[in-house]
């Protein structure tokens, strides 16, 4: 049995949380459960059963900086994820806490609301508890009254992963910044650097062309995304998701790489 589920958040937490969602497994050895994900540049907080991983044991509340390479778990036995998926700044302005130093960590955190998931019964009536205590948690992570530049972050990255940017410069003069603010501001409260939002985004866009047309062009892709010729293309795509574009395309099984 593998069950995944998603729920949004209540309006008032819309600004800071992208989404709730769940992973839950119960696999008979010796079944795997393979995943690959491109990631999205957000921070991820969950309440996790299961096999210990990340180099913490379970169970046990986990604050997720974000992945700057591919993210691979296999999945084995019983478990479950519950997890809270924030808005690229939303952590940081909940928090006053600096994105950066998450960057590739998973940090243990002490939240007893969270905790209370691993207390619900595996009923109708543990899934509203389960929703309850994340929907807590994030009003117990709200420790401070200063959303600080959260909705100029909001903007600058809604560009960048919905439009045609694909440098930089471009994204500093859609929003009458210069280059060195838009890095420290997606540094400091979202915790990757300008150059790497940008070229993720393109990565996703390649990603979903390729799977609803695997016979795509990849030299005219590349162009397109802004990469500089189709070696450079192939060269960063292959550092993020561990095959090449070619190969990806070909692949029966594609949409097992996806965004969380």
């Amino acid at each position: 049995m593998f069950e995944l589920r998603s729920a949004s958040p209540p309006p008032h937490q819309q600004r800071y949380v992208d989404r709730f969602w769940s992973v839950r497994w119960r696999l008979r050895a010796p079944q795997v459960q393979p995943s690959q994900v491109i990631s999205y540049p957000s921070i991820h907080v969950t309440a996790e059963a299961g096999p210990d991983r990340f180099g913490h044991r379970l169970p046990a509340e986990l604050v997720h900086g974000v992945p700057t390479r591919r993210f691979d778990i296999r999945l084995t036995g019983a478990g479950y994820c519950y997890g809270i998926r924030f808005t690229p700044g939303g952590f940081t302005a909940l928090t006053g806490r600096p994105a950066h130093p998450l960057t590739d960590r998973v940090e243990r955190l002490v939240l007893p609301a969270l905790a209370d998931v691993h207390d619900a019964p595996d009923d109708e009536r543990g899934d509203t508890d389960r929703l309850d205590a994340l929907i807590a948690s994030v009003e117990a992570l709200h420790t401070t009254d200063d959303d600080g530049p959260l909705d100029d972050i909001a903007a600058l990255v809604a560009d960048i992963q919905g439009s045609e940017v694909t440098t930089v410069a471009d994204a500093a003069a859609r929003h009458a910044m210069s280059e060195r603010t838009v890095q420290r501001l997606l540094r400091t409260h979202v915790g990757v650097g300008a150059q790497w939002m940008v070229r993720r985004c393109r990565l996703h866009d390649a990603l979903a062309e390729l799977h609803a047309d695997p016979t795509t062009s990849l030299s005219d892709l590349a162009i397109r995304l802004g990469w500089y010729d189709q070696a450079h293309f192939t060269r960063d795509f292959t550092a993020a998701a561990g095959i090449s574009p070619a190969m990806y395309a070909s692949r029966p099984d594609r949409d097992r790489l996806r965004q969380p």
